[in-house]
């Protein structure tokens, strides 16, 4: 039993190495589902896209070891 928890444990890591970074990508795509369609269209993109390129500089800048 061991042995395919362990097996998961690394197939899991081929896909989600940050919990951290996968969470806040869920979390801002959950949010975006619930508040964007009150906006117009372009304007979603743009929200959406944002938010998601903030969480990748910040998962790069955090992956760097700069002090905060």
């Amino acid at each position: 039993m061991n042995a395919i928890a362990a097996i998961f444990r690394e197939v899991l890591g081929l896909f989600v190495e940050d919990v951290g970074y996968a969470a806040a990508i869920l979390g801002w795509v959950g949010v975006c589902a619930v508040v964007l369609p009150v906006l117009d269209a372009p304007l979603r993109g743009i929200v959406l896209v944002t938010g998601l390129s903030a969480i990748l500089v910040i998962g790069v800048y955090r992956a760097t070891g700069q002090p905060r």
